[in-house]
Formats: C-alpha cells, sequence, structure tokens
C-alpha cells in the first residue's frame, strides 16, 4: 500500500508540477535544459509509461541504502551486548557501501560498452536475492559479532547490485530526456521515504520491513518488463527514439570517453561532491538524537522518514521550473552554506544529554533534506543536458555514478569524526 500511495503521488505532482511550469514560461523562450531533445514523435501515454518505469526502478535503486541507513535501531539492539559494534554501525555500513560502489563504478567506467538492460535486471536479481536473505536472517539466532560480518558482507553484494541500477538508469535516461533523469532522482527520495515509512508502520519490526525489499525491487523489474511486452508500444515511440529507449537491447558500442573530455559536467560534480560529504553526517545524527518522550526505535525511524521526506519534497520541486538553479557558482556556494547545519545539530539531545526540543530537531532534518533533494537534483539533471553526443551522455552515467559514491564515501570516512565528538 505504502509502495502504491508514494509511487501514485510522485506521479500526480509530477503532472502538477509540470502544468504549473508549462503556464509560467508559456510565454517566454524554452530554456535548453526542458526541451527533450530525442522525444520528438513520443506519444504522452508513452512518455507517461517511460516515467512510470524510470520512477519505479530510481526506487528500488536506491531501497537498499537507505534500508539498511533506517533500520539503525534495529541492528543496535541486535549488536546491544558489544557497544562499539552498535555505535559504528552507521558509519561502517556507509563506509563498507561506498567505498564498494567506488570500486564498482569504477570498473564500470573502463568497460563503457555495455547493455544497459542487462545491467538493470541483474542488479535487480541481485539485489532481491539479498534482501530476502537479509529476512530470514532475522529469524534465526546469530552470535552478534558473525552477525555484524554477515551484515557487512550483504551490504557489499548489495552495494554491487545498488552500483548496477544506478549506472544503467543514468545512462538509460541520458541519452533520453532531462526529464527522465527526474524521475530516477525522484524515485532515489521516494526509496528513501518508504523503508523508514514501512519501518514506522510495521512498528520496528525488521523482518516486513526486509520483506518489503524484495516486493519493490521485483515489482521495479516487472515494470520494465511490461514496458517489453506492452502491445503496441513499438508503435508509440519515434523509430529513431527505440534505439535509445528503455527497452533497447542493443548494447552501447561507442568508444571510451575520457572523464577530461567532458569538461561541461565538472562544475555539476563538484556540486554534488559537496553536496553528498556534508550530507553523510545526517545518519550519525538520525541514529544518535533521542527524545524523552518517544521510544527510539520509533523515533529513530521518524527521523529517516523526515529527512527522507524533505529529500522528496526538495527534488519534486525541480518540476517548477523556476526554481531549478542554473548557475554552477550558486549552486557550489549553497550547497557549501549547509555545512552550517552540523553546529545547529549539536544543539539538540545528542545521546540523551539534552537539548532543542523533538519538534525542532525534526525541523532541523526536514529542512536539511529538502537542500540536499534540491542541489543534488538540479546537478543530476543537467548532466545529460550539457552534453551533446550519446557516447559522452553514456559515459557521463558511469563518471557520475562514480563522483556520487567517491563524495559518499568521503562523507561515510568523515562521519567517523562526527561519532568521536559525540560520543
Amino acid at each position: 500500500v505504502q509502495v502504491c500511495v508514494c509511487f501514485f503521488s510522485s506521479l500526480h505532482c509530477k503532472a502538477v508540477f509540470s502544468s504549473i511550469s508549462t503556464t509560467a514560461i508559456a510565454a517566454s523562450t524554452v530554456h535548453p535544459l526542458h526541451r527533450p531533445h530525442s522525444l520528438s514523435g513520443t506519444t504522452v501515454d508513452a512518455m507517461d509509461g517511460l516515467y512510470a518505469t524510470f520512477l519505479l526502478c530510481g526506487t528500488a535503486s536506491l531501497w537498499p541504502w537507505n534500508a539498511f541507513l533506517s533500520a539503525a535501531a534495529f541492528f543496535q539492539e541486535r549488536l546491544s551486548n558489544h557497544q562499539h559494534l552498535a555505535d559504528n554501525y552507521t558509519s561502517t555500513m556507509m563506509t563498507v557501501s561506498t567505498l564498494t560502489s567506488v570500486i564498482c563504478n569504477y570498473m564500470l567506467s573502463r568497460h563503457q560498452a555495455i547493455n544497459y538492460k542487462k545491467l538493470l535486471l541483474y542488479g535487480n536479481v541481485l539485489q532481491a536475492s539479498i534482501f530476502a536473505i537479509m529476512a530470514v536472517s532475522v529469524l534465526i539466532e546469530t552470535p552478534q559479532v558473525p552477525y555484524f560480518i554477515f551484515t557487512l558482507f550483504a551490504v557489499l553484494v548489495s552495494s554491487v547490485a545498488a552500483c548496477f541500477t544506478q549506472v544503467a538508469l543514468m545512462a538509460l535516461a541520458n541519452i533520453r530526456s532531462a526529464e527522465l533523469s527526474n524521475a530516477t532522482v525522484v524515485g532515489n527520495a521516494v526509496s528513501g521515504v518508504l523503508p523508514s515509512a514501512s519501518m514506522l508502520a510495521g512498528g520496528g519490526r525488521a523482518l516486513w520491513y526486509f520483506i518489503a525489499s524484495v516486493v519493490i525491487v521485483i515489482v521495479a523489474q516487472l515494470a520494465v518488463f511490461a514496458s517489453d511486452w506492452k502491445d503496441g508500444y513499438k508503435d508509440e515511440i519515434n523509430i529513431e527514439t527505440m534505439e535509445e529507449s528503455l527497452v533497447t537491447d542493443t548494447p552501447s558500442n561507442n568508444s571510451s570517453v575520457a572523464y577530461w573530455d567532458l569538461k561541461p559536467i565538472h562544475p555539476l560534480h563538484l556540486v554534488i561532491t559537496i553536496t553528498f560529504f556534508v550530507t553523510l553526517v545526517f545518519p550519525v545524527f538520525a541514529s544518535s538524537v533521542t527524545s524523552p518522550k518517544v521510544a527510539s526505535k520509533t523515533f529513530i525511524p521518524l527521523a529517516f522518514f523526515v529527512w527522507n521526506s524533505g529529500d522528496l519534497l526538495g527534488r519534486l520541486l525541480l518540476n517548477y521550473h523556476p526554481l531549478l538553479p542554473r548557475d554552477t557558482r550558486h549552486m557550489v556556494a549553497y550547497s557549501i552554506l549547509r555545512i552550517l547545519f552540523v553546529p545547529l545539530f549539536l544543539f539538540c539531545n545528542v545521546k540523551g544529554r539534552g537539548g532543542w526540543p523533538d519538534g525542532v530537531y525534526l525541523l532541523l532534518q526536514l529542512v536539511f533534506g529538502i537542500t540536499n533533494g534540491h542541489l543534488f537534483g538540479a546537478a543530476y539533471m543537467q548532466v545529460g543536458e550539457v552534453l551533446n553526443t550519446d557516447g559522452e551522455k553514456q559515459a557521463a552515467a558511469s563518471y557520475t555514478a562514480l563522483v556520487i559514491n567517491i563524495s559518499l564515501l568521503a562523507g561515510s570516512v568523515s562521519s567517523y569524526l562526527v561519532v568521536f565528538l559525540i560520543r
């Protein structure tokens, strides 16, 4: 039910913001970012179908990251007899995940002649399998140290799967339009809301939480299959764009494109780097700030839910074109200013030491999430639009995924310093 509500709500928000922005720019020249160069000849129904598919796949691709994060209370309780492991679970999980993703993305960036649709399939199958195993592990009593090691191994495998799906989605979206890139980042944000929401709805029971993770990945892959098998689908799309669409079986055969040849995306990558480096303090505070009135097993998922709801809102705001930042200098300054959130979080009830009330803390998490979604979504959407050829756009997918994960790795390593400061 939660999956359906968030999915259709996102589609509704897309339609609302699109109609608002169409009215707002009707009397002006359309900015190149909003002119889908490869979608001429595509019907509205076909485009909506593609948007829905990318939205679902975007949701499934980052679900694992958010699942392991927002289940922090479950893992801390499971590791409660080893306080050092419990305290460092979040930072260690992020480090293993991001380091694995960096290595995986680097390898993919070295091999750009890839069948991206098959890569998406492999990622989803691997992801569903590892979360099915995680669901079973909840029912089995295991010594805490071996379970910690097992969890980190599951994080590693899940990160490889997420790398496959993220690179595939971005490559396929880049050669189509910024709208499909927006569908992916909105889906990513939905994947942040749903895990914490399912944890809250399930009363903190991790079993149903991991089962829901398996379901969303399977639903996403079925949506891709449905796109393949839908009667008349090929007739709805211009023949020139079919070779570039989500349903193509032909792997890319472009020659390798060096990162330094893609200079237009470098400022956007700088924005992404700073944004995620600062953002990675959020999971540490989300799992460390407690409430004097609400149990941790409820309050911690609530904090993740609030932040991820803000992240989703920030990405949805980009559908209203006047709110889409275009000057990269302003975007860099905007991303640096977010560092001010760190001292503000220190005034909250960290480790139960007292501080600002719950409402103020949750408001900070909400605004922190909005700024993350707004900045990252704006930079991500523009990557495909500032390049000219499909070969460059496909290469940019691997490079951008690599930059994202290097940024997350740097942020996760720096989070150990935050853990040390607040312990």
